[in-house]
């Protein structure tokens, strides 16, 4: 068996490839002295429309920088679908990516496919053998694939000439043990050369998959360090080595990944956050792919509760076993939408009765809102005031709000169990949701409040809005103008650390705001870091 690593290649999905490079030194010296038989150095690639680190094209020119310490083989794997949209021959494309294997400084090409792109694969093989490399073929998203369709596969590459390995990759990190076994058993029937395996770890089982895989006779295990790859990672180089030196297997020395691991890898997992998740979990069950989970944890507009809300609506889309930004972009920032785009017969915002109500109350989710609950509750029971809350609001105060505020279907579905039970109202612009999702809330509930999104606007009327940033607090503080209020009371409006993206979008929203509506007073009621007039919850409200 030979263990090979890839985590500059897998890893670079966290970091956009680009590995410090003290990091990337102490990794090398550190593969070296453990003994690992082979290391992946990152992708080879073609120019990228945006910023990629070195290990996202691993140029022959990056290579000769690198000192690369004697004992492992080094490698580099390219995709398929890369291919497929050259508009050149596989043959003309090769040649300008590699140069001869007696040339370069890597001894192994890999090259991962989907299924639907076997013989682009099998061409792509047949250039890199004729450069002298070792290539071997990686079958992504194999647990989507029945039984004969492996064993077709598997006869089809059985054919070519020159192909050293055998990989299979558990791309949605949803196979078990008995599934490893399984393939293993399915792709040695008709295949005579090594066989390599790629797990990930969305269920927790990438490392005893690992296992189960070298004793099921598999030649090569992928691991990376700490685990480091794109969704909830791999199996972990250090636990595997653990794992083996403790049973007597083979000539590995766990020792040197100490500090590798504690210097470098685990401050960089605590800050980029890979590893076992609910998220990645549910990814794994519903067969998503790990990048849509990857993406919306990484979105900061999400709350982690949003993002739960988000994953579990990933099932209810199409293509979500294939990554597609387009559909990411649908669920996370919606296209501009008005009055036109929805037929549902619902409310609009004229139905909401603000007789009486002498200013607007808007409560956000920050925790300064839960720490002062009883003195808003306070507030909100002995004034007059319209009250609106940004998604579900508190559950202690629920009974005090008026109108729910959502702008985003994503976060709706999260909170759906929520706001059945409630009695006020909820503001959304119907566009934005299924005809079934408007229904499961009683349309007799929802008020109809177009928006579009534009950057540089903020303009409001009972028709509808156009918000600078998709954010929910834009929507809700455009409605309540276009009803009328001249004074706002915020509460649980926090903000977030000075360099948080969050709050300077959140700050030149408040500054836009005021600008388009000076005659409209923000208050905030709560402790909040934002550029808007401050007041106290305990003290006579002005």
């Amino acid at each position: 068996m030979k263990i090979l690593d890839c985590t500059l290649r897998d890893g670079g999905y966290y970091n956009s490839w680009d590995f410090d490079y003290k990091v990337v030194r102490c990794y090398l010296e550190t593969m070296a002295e453990s003994r690992i038989d082979m290391v992946e150095l990152g992708f080879r690639n073609y120019v990228s429309s945006d910023f990629k680190g070195a290990h996202f094209f691993t140029t022959e020119s990056y290579l000769t920088r690198l000192d690369l310490p004697f004992g492992p083989e080094y490698g580099v794997m390219i995709d398929a679908s890369m291919f497929s949209s050259l508009g050149q021959t596989a043959s003309s494309a090769i040649k300008e990516l590699f140069v001869n294997a007696t040339d370069s400084r890597l001894t192994f090409v890999r090259v991962a496919c989907h299924p639907s792109e076997i013989k682009l694969a099998g061409q792509i093989a047949k250039e890199l053998k004729l450069l002298g490399y070792k290539v071997f073929v990686n079958l992504m998203q194999i647990s989507l694939c029945k039984d004969d369709e492996i064993i077709n596969m598997v006869e089809v590459i059985s054919k070519w000439t020159g192909l050293d390995v055998l990989y299979f990759a558990d791309s949605l990190g949803n196979m078990k043990a008995a599934d490893i076994e399984r393939t293993i058993g399915l792709v040695s029937s008709c295949w005579d050369r090594d066989i390599g395996v790629h797990t990930h770890n969305n269920m927790g089982q990438a490392l005893s998959n690992a296992i189960v895989a070298k004793n099921a006779g598999a030649e090569f295990i992928d691991v990376t360090v700490t685990g480091m790859g794109r969704g909830a990672g791999n199996a972990e180089t250090e636990l595997l080595l653990a794992e083996l030196e403790a049973s007597g297997f083979g000539d590995y020395d766990v020792f040197p990944l100490s500090k590798l691991v504690m210097k470098y890898f685990q401050p960089m997992k605590a800050a980029l956050g890979w590893g076992v998740s609910l998220p990645y979990f549910m990814a794994a069950k519903y067969a998503i792919h790990p990048t849509y989970i990857q993406k919306i944890l990484s979105d900061n507009h999400f709350g982690e509760t949003e993002k739960i809300g988000a994953v579990s609506y990933i099932p209810r889309l199409s293509g979500k076993s294939s990554y597609d930004y387009r559909v990411l972009n649908d669920l996370i920032s919606f296209p501009a939408v008005n009055e036109q785009d929805s037929d549902l017969k619902v409310n609009d915002i004229s139905s909401i009765d603000i007789e009486g109500c002498i200013s607007a109350v808007l409560i956000g989710s920050g925790e300064m809102a839960t720490r002062h609950i009883y003195a808003i509750e306070h507030f909100l029971q002995n004034t007059n005031n319209k009250v609106f809350a940004l998604n579900q609001g508190i559950k202690q105060i629920n009974s005090l709000i008026d109108i729910h505020v959502i702008s985003h279907n994503a976060k709706q579905i999260n909170y759906q169990h929520l706001l059945k039970g409630l009695e006020g109202y909820v503001l959304a612009p119907a566009a934005r949701f299924a005809p079934s999702e408007i229904e499961r809330l009683n349309t007799d509930r929802i008020i109809n409040y177009p928006m579009t999104v534009a950057a540089g606007t903020f303009l409001s009327d009972k028709k509808g809005c156009s918000i600078p940033f998709d954010l929910t607090a834009a929507y809700a503080l455009s409605a309540i103008v276009a009803l009328g209020f001249t004074k706002i009371y915020l509460i649980g409006f926090d903000g977030y650390e000075y360099a948080d993206s969050r709050q300077k979008e959140m700050s030149e929203l408040f500054h836009l705001f005021r600008s388009k509506y000076p005659s409209v007073d923000l208050v905030a009621l709560t402790p909040t870091t934002y550029p808007i007039i401050q007041s106290s919850v305990y003290g006579p409200i002005v």
